[in-house]
């Protein structure tokens, strides 16, 4: 076929630290994080990235990741239904299993780690042999998206839940569904099981936490239905009767004090504690009681209850209960309550929403993953105000290799050799070779920016009207002007090298000069303002033409501007667009204006009369684009259109 048009394909992605789920390698202490459709490994205490887990015939985002219980492999479910096994060791993609037609949502692996269940969103459960590696048998019931999923190996079971509300129990020999728990009124997010097998927990939208027993020695203790919440056996069509097998009994509910929903269950894996992840940014973290304190507190309230009726019936009332109470077993009296087992430890709010947890196994550190590009690890210690007592502590944070919110700017050097990007907090210039962060610079809301002649110096404009000029070697500021009284949208470097324009909402368009100021502290560059272009509405975009004869500015009024750059005199006005363009840029022999607006639609313009054989426009759809000679940077999504 021959080559209709220039094609640009993404070669690497940098600067995202987390986008979804972590998990935590208890040997290396490594953290592995989901980073758009890769996997990176960091090394937490020196902050840097020693691998990544990649297929480089995957385009698809990770949705969900799991470490193996020997350590040695790593789960990874993506968005378009497949299922990637990867050695850690040599850090290569073993096998593909492809089962599911929708997202992977959820991944388990039994004890030895020969099995792994996977959930999706087509509402389907698939068992995959790991060393044979191939899918097993697929489960369907469920009318919903599944949420996570359990696989008990001792009894050879797959406890399932989904946002249908409904918890199912699988038979992993049969290959059916021999139990459904139902009495939720909410959607289902999580369930997890208990080490010793004897506990499961279901976490819903609503405000409390729901645990059932898998014990059948303990099913006599328990009141209510076999598989249904609050039904008595009278009143519940699922009552317990000889010829129903009943896995599992509920016992009770535990209160929380996050008003979020839940988002993941996980006990320890000793099963002391339970770790509770909200959709906001809270971790619940709940002791497990031992056997020991749970009878002590069943006890208690058997004769707290019995107390009340004694006060309530006369001597004679009192003096029956006593005899009948001698003459029944004290383990009938006693029967099984939620709150008995699990008690609120702490309430840890993390800097920002998360969107995974993961623990070690001795209880020592949790990894929480943020929304917000950033990794943090937990570590126990001791209570300042009680050394018995021990809470959860931030200990490290994985933040400088990514913004903490959406990159506005991004500008790259003449030479193709660093980048640089702004936020609402900081600016970051990253080394184009290696993708790694050199510089971090603290500054004000920037909306744009670029690199000064030498590339020694960044100016960005604010949100707040301010232009800022920082050293890049020192990262200080050097300068800070009160340049306008509205957001400045966009900056242009001067082609010739001498100066720069800049636009803002104050509906100013004004040009600067480079000059060397001296002080105390030496000589420096500084910004020295020479004209203003007032114009009749916010300037959003201005872009000098290359051979410096024309300065273009796009309004918000849909037009564009554009003026001879000698004496500011009008020039001509583009227009055709239906919502405010959003960029503008000149060809390299400035006879052509290529303009991006809010409608996503490119349009073109002629300044001088030309045959023009073939021309190819980048349709925009993000909200910064930088072209280079080499390299086209962007820091959302770009299209490229045929005219």
């Amino acid at each position: 076929m021959v080559k209709a048009y220039l094609r640009y394909n993404p070669t690497v992605s940098f600067g995202v630290v987390c986008s979804g789920s972590v998990a935590l390698d208890d040997e290396t202490e490594n953290v592995l994080s989901a980073s758009l459709e890769v996997v990176n490994i960091w090394n937490v205490r020196r902050g840097e990235l020693v691998g990544t887990l990649r297929d480089l015939k995957n385009k698809s985002p990770v949705t969900a990741l799991l470490l193996a219980p020997n350590g040695n492999l790593v789960a990874v479910g993506y968005h378009d239904g497949a299922v990637r096994i990867f050695d850690l060791k040599d850090r290569t993609c073993s096998m593909t299993l492809n089962g599911h037609k929708k997202r992977v949502t959820c991944l388990h692996f039994n004890e030895t780690g020969t099995l792994l269940t996977s959930g999706s969103a087509d509402t389907n459960i698939v068992v995959w042999d790991v060393v044979g590696e191939q899918g097993l048998f697929r489960l369907k019931g469920h009318r919903n998206e599944i949420t996570d999923v359990y696989t008990i190996e001792k009894t050879r079971k797959i406890i399932s839940c989904s946002k249908d509300t409904l918890v199912k129990i699988w038979d992993m020999d049969t290959r059916v569904c021999v139990s459904t728990i139902v009495g939720h009124r909410e959607e289902i997010w999580s369930i997890h099981v208990s080490p010793n097998g004897t506990r499961l927990v279901t976490g819903s939208s609503g405000p409390r936490l729901r645990v059932w027993s898998l014990d059948p020695s303990e099913f006599h203790l328990i009141k209510g239905g076999s598989n249904v919440e609050d039904i008595t056996p009278e009143e519940g069509e699922k009552a317990d009767t000889e010829d129903e097998q009943i896995y599992a009994k509920y016992i009770g509910k535990v209160d929380r004090k996050s008003t979020e929903r839940v988002s993941r269950l996980r006990f320890s894996a000793d099963g002391d504690t339970l770790y509770v992840q909200t959709a906001g940014k809270q971790v619940e973290i709940f002791s497990v009681a031992d056997e020991e304190r749970r009878e002590s507190r069943r006890k208690r309230r058997a004769l707290r209850a019995s107390s009340k009726k004694r006060a309530k019936a006369g001597k004679k009332a009192q003096k029956e209960e006593e005899a009948e109470a001698e003459e029944v077993p004290q383990e009938t009296q006693a029967h099984f309550a939620a709150t008995d087992e699990l008690e609120m430890e702490q309430l840890y709010t993390a800097q920002g929403d998360l969107s995974s947890i993961a623990t070690s196994k001795n209880q020592s550190k949790i990894v929480l993953g943020l929304s917000n590009n950033k990794i943090e690890v937990l570590k126990l210690k001791e209570s300042e105000e009680d050394e018995e007592k021990k809470t959860y502590q931030i200990a490290q944070q994985l933040l400088l290799p990514g913004h903490r919110s959406e990159i506005r700017d991004v500008s790259i050097t003449v030479d193709d050799t660093m980048v640089m990007t702004t936020s609402n907090t900081e600016i970051k210039i990253w080394n184009v070779a290696s993708q790694q962060c050199i510089r971090t610079m603290q500054s004000g809301y920037g909306m744009c920016g670029g690199f000064l002649p030498g590339n020694k110096h960044v100016v960005i404009g604010t949100k707040q009207g301010f232009l800022e000029l920082y050293e890049i070697n020192s990262g200080e500021c050097i300068q800070k002007i009160e340049a306008h009284t509205g957001c400045v949208w966009s900056l242009h470097v001067k082609p010739d090298k001498t100066g720069l324009v800049s636009g803002s909402a104050d509906k100013d368009v004004k040009f600067w000069e480079f000059e060397i100021l001296k002080t105390e502290h030496g000589k420096h560059l500084a910004l020295k303002h020479t004209r203003t272009l007032k114009m009749s509405d916010d300037v959003l975009c201005v872009r000098y033409s290359p051979d410096c004869k024309y300065v273009a500015a796009s309004l918000l009024d849909n037009t564009v501007k554009i003026f001879f750059e000698d004496s500011l005199k009008f020039y001509l006005s583009l227009y055709g667009h239906r919502l405010p363009v959003m960029t503008v840029d000149f060809s390299s022999d400035g006879t052509l204006v290529a303009t991006g607006s809010a409608e996503k639609t490119s349009n073109y313009g002629e300044q001088i009369l030309e045959t023009v054989t073939s021309l190819y426009l980048l349709m925009m759809t993000a909200s910064c684009l930088y072209v280079s000679s080499t390299r086209l940077i962007t820091s959302s999504h770009v299209r490229k259109i045929r005219p």
